[in-house]
């Protein structure tokens, strides 16, 4: 038997950048969303489904560089994309610490590269990191 979704919420995702390219023809939503739900439905009737790639893939946002802080804090990492009204990225983090955080990657669409690529807290402007779940733990979107 072939599963479909007919309706995918979009409902609290639609600011997440995408993990997958492509939309769902049936259902007319991003790609990973339908098979998100199809995954939660599947496992909520006790069926075998199979586990998502993008699962363990960090949540993103797309950032507009829209200050002069986000701007000097980019140009540290990639001097040539960081110009005013270009896209970052960032990872949603939880923070842990007492520290404000927020990092920023040059905008890549890429996921397999989110975890490797360097990223800088704009509120220290420290030397670009490399994401690692210490002091600060990615979320994921809550599918199981």
């Amino acid at each position: 038997m072939r599963w479909l979704v007919v309706k995918a919420s979009e409902h609290g995702l639609g600011l997440y950048y995408r993990p997958i390219e492509g939309r769902d023809a049936v259902c007319d939503t991003a790609l990973w969303i339908s098979h998100g739900w199809l995954m939660l439905v599947k496992k909520a009737l006790g069926l075998p489904f199979r586990p998502l790639e993008w699962l363990d893939m960090p949540v993103m946002r797309r950032i507009a560089i829209s200050t002069p802080n986000v701007m000097t804090a980019l140009r540290k990492l990639n001097r040539d994309q960081a110009r005013p009204y270009n896209f970052a990225i960032s990872p949603v983090l939880t923070n842990l610490s007492n520290e404000p955080v927020l990092l920023l990657g040059p905008f890549v669409k890429d996921a397999r590269r989110w975890k490797t690529m360097p990223y800088i807290n704009i509120y220290d402007e420290k030397a670009p990191t490399r994401w690692n779940r210490r002091p600060c733990l990615l979320c994921h979107i809550p599918l199981i």
